[in-house]
């Protein structure tokens, strides 16, 4: 991301209405949302990228 220009990636949180909007176990708030968050930060913070964040509730 950082050779082509970009900054870093932007996570975003859509709203989720039950299982049928549910992808995998990634719900916002869950303890793997929040596993996947932090591995994303230190990810970032290592690689030099800024990471950015939105949450839409449609």
């Amino acid at each position: 991301m950082k050779e082509m220009g970009y900054k870093g990636p932007h996570e975003l949180n859509l709203a989720q209405d039950g299982e049928e909007w549910t992808f995998w176990d990634y719900v916002m708030g869950s303890p793997q949302w929040i596993d996947k968050m932090v591995h994303a930060t230190n990810e970032c913070e290592r690689l030099g990228l800024d990471l950015s964040m939105g949450s839409y509730a449609g």
